[in-house]
């Protein structure tokens, strides 16, 4: 699960699909080991003891996908598509069909739908529950209805996967478990593989723009500070650490939410705190490299003289493209920068032609 959390994100090579990594994992397992002798396959149900979603994207409206979803990751079948359906003029209940048939996810299924003049249906996950709750407002005359939404529990559909495969290797009898109990106590001593290191997980994290793990870090720092929203936390921390005038609004940790503000200004001012005003800090040794390494890698032609001394974190969304980071003059100088190109219609792709320019401009300074 190490992709970015939005549909169809395999920008990069090192964001592999998610099955074909289990596939592959499953693969090398069974070098060593017969399929018969796996007998439980562990998973750790996660401990947020708040709703992670933010209310902008909690949801999935009819027919759309806005990605950054909770707990999502890159999956083939990381969308849970739910049929409403009747027989036409039928004035029976709704019935309601999962594609794919996962409902042993979920310990309740609740729909409750009327026919209106209008169609506002949406899925929702009672976060902390097993539960999903399809409900809304019908057109008159529609008899079918698909709703799509990201797998609210994609750990219990990865290993699913690993399960299904087992057992048409034969392997029966493997079951699903969890790795803690309900008191969060681990249930199974051999064979724990710890994190990596903090540094490392931002570094991957800033290097290569992974969604799925900002959102995942900033949810754990809510969790260790006892606090509950996004913003909160950005707030206590430019108190503690003396970050004067921030105006801003942050909604999740990924960055995607369309409902997040900040200047460019503000980028700047906390790139500079960041990085303690000094060169090869550990901010700076985070982030992407111009020609070198991460989203930036490829950015430039290796013929740019910008190439390397371009520190930076990227960010997109369709109509934004932004790059913020730290960069080193001609003169030697150390500056800070924030480029944010908000509501543009073109694509990101065409945009990133350009940015040789923009970066030559900057070291000339």
């Amino acid at each position: 699960g190490n992709g970015d959390p939005t549909l169809g994100s395999m920008r990069f090579t090192h964001q592999a699909n998610g099955q074909e990594v289990l596939y592959n994992l499953l693969d090398a397992l069974l070098l060593t080991t017969e399929a018969s002798a796996i007998q439980r396959i562990y998973f750790d149900p996660g401990e947020w003891s708040f709703d992670p979603i933010p209310l902008d994207y909690g949801y999935e409206d009819l027919g759309q996908y806005y990605g950054a979803v909770a707990h999502s990751v890159n999956l083939d079948e990381n969308v849970l598509r739910a049929y409403l359906k009747r027989e036409e003029n039928d004035k029976t209940p709704w019935t309601l069909e999962l594609v794919p048939n996962i409902e042993a996810q979920f310990d309740t299924i609740l729909y409750d739908v009327t026919d209106a003049s209008t169609s506002s249906l949406d899925i929702r996950y009672p976060v902390g529950t097993k539960a999903l709750s399809v409900h809304g407002e019908m057109k008159h005359g529609h008899w079918r209805m698909r709703v799509e939404s990201a797998l609210h529990h994609p750990e219990y559909a990865s290993l699913s996967i690993l399960q299904e495969k087992l057992r048409a290797m034969g392997n029966e009898a493997v079951i699903l478990g969890e790795l803690f109990d309900q008191d969060r106590h681990l249930l199974m001593q051999e064979s724990i593989h710890e994190s990596p290191k903090l540094f490392d997980i931002a570094e991957q994290t800033n290097t290569w723009s992974v969604n799925l793990f900002a959102d995942a870090l900033m949810k754990t720092m809510l969790l260790k500070s006892g606090l509950k929203k996004p913003q909160e936390l950005v707030e206590s921390y430019a108190r503690n650490h003396g970050v004067q005038g921030l105006h801003c609004r942050i909604m999740d940790g990924s960055g995607l939410s369309r409902s997040n503000i900040i200047s460019a200004n503000q980028m700047t001012q906390l790139v500079n705190h960041f990085s303690q005003n000094q060169a090869n800090s550990t901010f700076q040794r985070s982030l992407a490299v111009l020609g070198r390494a991460g989203t930036l890698e490829e950015l430039v032609p290796q013929t740019s003289p910008a190439v390397g001394r371009v520190f930076a974190k990227s960010g997109g969304l369709t109509g934004v493209l932004s790059y913020t980071g730290i960069v080193q003059t001609n003169k030697g100088k150390w500056l800070s920068f924030s480029l944010i190109i908000n509501n543009h219609i073109s694509n990101n792709a065409n945009l990133r032609l350009y940015l040789d320019r923009f970066f030559e401009t900057l070291i000339a300074l």
